[in-house]
């Protein structure tokens, strides 16, 4: 009995090993190491997974682990504590990669991958619904944890490190979960509800999409985003051509091989391109695994490491997992003798993928891409288990518990709140805002302007804005005032009416900027060397909502009284008019083709677009007594678009053009945007050589080119070079220029210029100065050559 006894238990402990799961862990940092190669003594070989887990389906005596970058491994399975294998890393330089004659036999394998590509594409042939996880977790780098758990680096009179180590060994710094419920119809139709999300402290839904911006869903576009940066894929069209691949091994499971392929940039290619290794499936050619990070580092001291796993459903491969490694080395802190910095782990568990449903054509498609349902910050913890699918640890509970404490008794969600308000350009004063954009401006009849604008803020009155502003020019030497107030309608906030009064000028022949969310916008850089205004009331109603999410649209009614300093009058039918009393409707029509938005709580958040977009502006002046004594209208379109080629560079392009009617005054005509002055930056979709009011027309048409190619690599981090080139065309007339008793010119020969510009000269934090050179040619050209050439200054800002 007792010898039965012994055997049983010898065959318990065979039986709870062989179904128990390993982990292959990093024995310098304690860290799963993902795609680990396990040679079980006697049986096939396997690979562990994403998160360097695996099983055997039955005992061996032995294994070997082997991956690249750690010594080979030998285990005797009864001698594994806790089921934990830890590899050593092979610390040494590494050694300059040289190919040797003859055919690349991972090239092969990856122009079979990008064969199948769009087999593979989980956004092609099928449409599909599944369930989401994502789980963020911020702590200290490991290097600096292991060290606090070291005894020996504390003395009795230092409680820094202590407390350091108990609020670490307690929680992680931040938590952020959600879960959603993903549909997808192909071509390109997709929407992601969120049916809960979690952040340790705030309540705010614009964190809840964190995981989902980290990186792309998959790994089979041209381009794939890595913290919201675009680089080329290493499976794309041509990568070939760009991309080193090595194969490095191959396995056998279940009759199919996995190849694994490690790849980087050739050496002189400029491109923006990631580094690490494809593990593609010879059942398919598909991505099995992928591991992907940045080949070059930026200055801004983080750094990303993403890594994806990939599981066949039904025939169709299809993602798994996506983790995330985040590395803010920027963001440091002293401990001891160390410089801890910040590190974020994130995880997407992709689960209950069904493909060819019948719920996915009944879900009601739009623009609107993500979206938080109604109540999912508030879901339930019971809820919570249901949809988590691994149990919360004891420190990422009292995530959550310390840091909702925390922010609710130091009120840490106000600064949030600033910080958000912030990005639109006015700052929170409490039940009031400072707008930014009205302390100080320059433009060329004004001169300086110092002004101060301030508006209730949401915490007055949630949907009611009433606001302000005075301003100053010093070279009008001219009072300028106004206020407004504005409602707001439905619960995204994107439909407003507002009335208005003001006291201010306004600038002859100008049409509406682009409908834009962002505070400040390369547009506002032309207004610097506008020069022609007139000065007066106007009073209105405005309307603004959106279509479709991606389709705003504005209406005004509006009437103004101008008048001109600068001696202009209109002449119609020879009689002079000095005194402009305009009344006026306008239509603004904007289509950002394609272009996606999120719905995070109640705030619409538009994503961009790589399509072009277009802007429609209708415009007619009522002759009605007491109102306006000026009939006509004009009409304004414009299209714009920014097309980014791989490896190459970014091409962006705008045509502008507009009609008014006969008889029209100049300020109901169309200028064309022009930044000529003796001290001169560079102007994006602007004429470089045409000073701002040269030009003026009632019918016209523009168009602005420029291309940029990728910034040539430099050792030094201050310089980052790039190639850039400019061309405009502008071609217009004005009939009877005589009636105006203003003197300006048309483009009715048509007018040319090119540019050369080398951006990024010299580069400081997110700002960067360079050189351009234009040159005016054709016929408005210069006899004398140097006459038509212009230096100007190129400054970008990286935002």
């Amino acid at each position: 009995m007792r010898n039965f006894s012994i055997v049983a238990l010898f065959f318990s402990f065979i039986f709870s090993v062989s179904g128990q799961t390993f982990v292959v862990k990093d024995q310098q940092n304690q860290q799963t190491v993902p795609f680990a190669k396990i040679f079980p003594e006697g049986q096939s070989p396997l690979l562990a997974d994403i998160n360097g887990n695996f099983s055997f389906n039955s005992l061996p005596s032995k294994a070997t682990i082997k991956l690249n970058g750690y010594y080979d491994t030998t285990i005797v399975i009864q001698t594994i504590s806790n089921y934990t294998i830890y590899l050593r890393p092979v610390v040494k330089e590494l050694e300059e990669i040289k190919i040797l004659p003859g055919k690349n036999p991972a090239l092969r394998i990856i122009d079979l991958t990008v064969k199948n590509r769009k087999k593979n594409h989980p956004f092609e042939n099928d449409n599909f619904v599944s369930k989401q996880y994502s789980k963020f977790v911020f702590d200290i780098d490991e290097t600096t944890l292991k060290m606090l758990q070291d005894s020996s680096i504390y003395r009795g009179d230092d409680t820094t490190l202590i407390k350091a180590k108990q609020f670490l060994d307690r929680q992680h710094l931040f938590l952020i979960e959600n879960a959603s419920c993903h549909y997808f119809e192909p071509p390109f139709r997709q929407k992601e509800i969120i049916e809960a999300y979690k952040i340790s402290g705030f309540s705010d839904p614009a964190f809840s999409t964190f995981a989902r911006e980290m990186q792309s869903f998959h790994f089979y576009d041209n381009q794939v985003e890595v913290l919201g940066k675009q680089y080329v894929n290493p499976i794309s069209f041509g990568s070939s051509n760009r991309y080193l691949f090595l194969l490095e091994d191959s396995l056998i499971q279940n009759g199919d091989t996995t190849f694994t392929i490690f790849y980087r940039p050739k050496k002189g290619k400029n491109f923006e391109g990631l580094t690490g290794r494809l593990y593609i499936n010879s059942n398919g050619y598909a991505i099995e695994k992928v591991k992907a990070e940045p080949y070059l580092r930026d200055s801004t001291g983080i750094h990303i490491q993403v890594v994806q796993e990939y599981k066949r459903h039904a025939e169709k491969w299809f993602p798994q997992q996506l983790h995330t490694t985040i590395f803010m080395q920027n963001a440091t802190l002293k401990m001891g003798n160390a410089n801890a910095y910040v590190v974020g782990k994130g995880i997407t568990r992709i689960e209950n993928v069904q493909f060819n449903v019948p719920e996915v054509k009944k879900q009601r498609f739009n623009n609107v891409e993500v979206q938080t349902s109604h109540g999912s910050e508030n879901v339930s913890e019971k809820e919570w288990e249901k949809l988590r699918p691994d149990s919360l640890t004891v420190r990422e509970k009292n995530t959550y518990t310390v840091l909702d404490s925390v922010v609710k008794t130091s009120n840490l969600g106000k600064y949030v709140y600033a910080l958000k308000v912030l990005t639109t350009g006015k700052v929170p004063l409490g039940y009031i805002n400072l707008n930014l954009k009205q302390l100080l401006n320059f433009n060329g009849y004004e001169g300086y302007r110092l002004g101060l604008g301030l508006e209730t803020s949401e915490k007055f009155i949630k949907r009611w804005i009433n606001g302000g502003y005075i301003a100053y020019g010093f070279r009008d030497k001219d009072i300028k005032y106004g206020g407004f107030s504005e409602f707001i309608l439905g619960k995204t906030g994107v439909t407003r009416v507002r009335g208005y009064y003001e006291k201010d000028v306004s600038e002859m022949g100008a049409v509406s900027i682009w409908q834009r969310t962002n505070a400040f916008s390369s547009d506002d850089l032309r207004y610097f060397f506008a020069n022609n205004f007139g000065i007066g009331e106007r009073y209105g109603l405005k309307f603004n909502s959106v279509l479709r999410a991606n389709m705003p649209i504005s209406i005004q009614a509006q009437r103004q009284n101008l008048n001109f300093k600068n001696g202009y009058s209109h002449v119609p039918n020879l009689d002079s008019l000095t005194n402009f009393e305009i009344f006026s409707t306008k239509f603004i029509w904007t289509w950002n083709i394609r272009e996606k938005a999120n719905i995070l709580g109640n705030q619409l958040i538009p994503m961009g677009t790589r399509f072009p977009k277009i802007q429609v502006e209708l415009e007619k002046g009522w002759k009605i007594q007491n109102l306006g004594n000026l009939d006509f209208w004009r009409v304004h379109l414009s299209l714009r678009q920014q097309i980014n080629i791989n490896g190459f560079g970014r091409l962006n392009w705008q045509v502008q053009g507009g009609i008014s009617s006969e008889n029209s005054p100049l300020f109901c005509g169309f200028f064309v945007p022009a930044t000529f002055d003796k001290w001169s930056i560079y102007v994006p979709e602007s004429f470089q050589t045409i000073a701002a009011s040269q030009f003026y027309h009632q019918q016209y048409g523009a168009s602005f080119i420029s291309w940029h190619f990728n910034p040539i690599k430099m050792k030094k981090q201050w310089s980052r070079p790039q190639i850039g080139m400019h061309y405009a065309f502008g071609i217009g007339k004005w009939n009877n220029k005589e009636s105006q008793g203003f003197a300006f010119q048309s483009m009715d020969k048509g007018y040319h210029e090119v540019g050369f510009s080398l951006n990024g000269l010299v580069v400081m934090n997110n700002a960067a100065i360079g050189i351009g050179v234009f040159n005016r040619i054709g016929y408005y050209a210069e006899s004398d050559w140097k006459k038509n050439i212009l230096p100007k200054l190129t400054i970008g800002f990286k935002l």
